[in-house]
């Protein structure tokens, strides 16, 4: 059975974010400009955003946690080119 790389820690997230909660607008800055505001409110509309949104102070918020595990189930190694391209 081989070990499964960590490509995201969730904990370490949760931990330097430092709020319980990641709002929609924030999403650009917490994921280094990988994922955009816009897709982030397609993916809930949709129903494949992070679990448990809500409204806080007139913004849609995503608690920590939540957020993290999304991302995480996001992530992926770029292991080389794509199958049938050539360099």
């Amino acid at each position: 059975m081989s070990e499964q790389r960590i490509l995201f820690n969730i904990g370490k997230f949760v931990q330097d974010w430092r709020a319980p909660v990641v709002a929609r607008r924030a999403v650009p800055q917490a994921t280094g400009g990988a994922y955009s505001s816009k897709y982030l409110a397609n993916e809930d509309c949709a129903g494949r955003g992070p679990a448990g949104r809500y409204r806080m102070g007139g913004q849609v918020v995503y608690p920590t946690e939540s957020f993290a595990r999304w991302l995480a189930e996001r992530a992926s190694e770029v292991t080389g080119h794509k199958p049938g391209r050539e360099r």
